[in-house]
């Protein structure tokens, strides 16, 4: 579904096939509207080389292009972006085609930065019913794209601000706190063994590699139990989001052996980065074997 238009008439929910998530949806879309109008004092100023005046007769559009023009001078007026001049300066327009294509927002994406009031007359162009000129930053001038990052960082941002993530306090205790992970799957051996399960210690950095057949918690938790009766409890156990370590079985575990179970952001493998650059090393190893 795309939505690039204010007014609903002009909405595209075709692929939405359920009428009550239709009118939910068109609902939801005429009544947002922002909090708060964005404001800040960054205007654009023009400085030209000399005081010349350039002015220029308009160019002649044939009968289908003039309608398109004053359509859009017409919409701009509306809209604030322009306004009638009488400038000394006056450049003709130029029309070009282009494909239009949509996207969320595209027509209250632009012309949001104020031209500063005595550059506007800069600004100026003339067609044939008249002359306008900008009150809002239009295309094409090399200085935009400097005051269109002063606009933005001046300009206070809504929603949710950025914090610190919780960072994973280090233990200066050996094996009390194991990254885990499998990896495979792998060609199978006599045995039937297919992935490897990973363990390292955070501390000592030290690694343990234990074949399995399967990436279940079963297989996850057999060798958690094998590695507990040499070494002991292990107090925090830093896994991925993958199915063995968000199952019911491994939860339940942790619980009742009161231990820590952290689990990393989706998408985000260096979260677990130890156990991933045990991973590195080891797998052009086994693509050689």
């Amino acid at each position: 579904m795309k939505i690039s238009a204010v007014n609903l008439q002009e909405l595209d929910l075709r692929q939405v096939e359920n009428r009550q998530i239709k009118k939910e949806l068109e609902k939801l879309i005429q009544d947002k509207k922002p909090e708060k109008i964005a404001s800040t004092d960054v205007t654009m100023r023009i400085i030209l080389k000399d005081e010349e005046p350039v002015c220029q007769p308009p160019r002649r559009l044939a009968f289908k292009e003039r309608q398109e023009v004053d359509k859009q001078i017409e919409d701009r007026l509306n809209e604030g972006i322009i306004r009638p001049s009488s400038s000394e300066y006056a450049s003709p327009i130029v029309m070009q085609e282009a494909k239009v294509y949509s996207t969320l927002d595209l027509r209250n994406g632009f012309f949001h930065v104020d031209v500063d009031e005595y550059c506007r007359k800069f600004t100026s162009f003339i067609v044939l019913d008249g002359q306008f000129e900008f009150n809002k930053v239009p295309f094409g001038l090399s200085t935009s794209p400097g005051v269109f990052q002063r606009y933005a960082s001046t300009n206070k941002k809504t929603g949710k601000k950025e914090g610190f993530l919780n960072p994973i306090s280090k233990e200066g205790i050996p094996l009390s706190t194991y990254h885990v992970d499998f990896i495979g799957p792998l060609p199978s051996t006599n045995k039937s063994y297919q992935h490897i399960f990973t363990i390292v210690d955070a501390f000592t950095k030290f690694t343990w590699l234990y074949p399995v057949k399967t990436v279940s918690a079963e297989s996850a938790l057999e060798k958690l139990k094998q590695q507990q009766k040499t070494f002991g409890y292990s107090f925090r156990i830093i896994s991925d989001r993958g199915s063995a370590f968000t199952s019911k079985l491994f939860n339940d575990y942790c619980d009742e052996e009161i231990i820590q179970h952290l689990q990393i952001a989706t998408s985000v493998p260096r979260g677990n980065g130890q156990v991933e650059q045990i991973h590195r090393t080891l797998i052009p190893i086994l693509i050689k074997l």
